[in-house]
């Protein structure tokens, strides 16, 4: 994940962070903790969005196109090949999450997915499948 994400402040590309269910309050944090503590005072500066922050867009697709595409549609027209996108889930199933890494994949994004409890790393580059470049991963049921 350093890497993926890391390398973005030099790069110039852009962070997208999502989560679905309680995750999606997750989010927004993780990507101000980004954005602005790491950024503050220095000349390189991290870009990131939580995808999860418009009500409005997301509140829009759900009512006209259908809640699975809420964050999917909002990476179509933002995000740019070399970009990375980061989600967080429970499970790493939920639709959302699964069409908005299969986007993802689409465009040409780094993808990092956080799903359960603890992490561990599974690393899968570029994969055609859904699978995230890098999934951070644990079984909850086995603390």
């Amino acid at each position: 994940m350093d890497r993926q994400v890391g390398s973005c402040r030099f790069e110039g590309a852009t962070i997208f962070v999502t989560g679905n269910g309680g995750s999606v309050a997750t989010a927004p944090p993780f990507a101000t903790d980004i954005g602005k503590g790491a950024s503050f005072g220095r000349s390189v500066r991290f870009r990131v969005i939580a995808l999860t922050d418009s009500m409005l867009t997301i509140t829009a697709y759900a009512n006209d196109v259908g809640y699975e595409v809420v964050f999917a549609e909002q990476l179509r027209s933002l995000a740019e090949s070399g970009d990375v996108l980061v989600t967080i889930s429970g499970s790493g199933t939920s639709p959302t999450i699964v069409r908005v890494i299969e986007a993802a994949q689409r465009i040409g994004l780094d993808v990092v997915s956080v799903a359960g409890c603890i992490w561990l790393f599974a690393i899968q580059r570029r994969s055609r499948s859904w699978r995230a470049t890098t999934t951070l991963r644990s079984n909850p049921s086995s603390f």
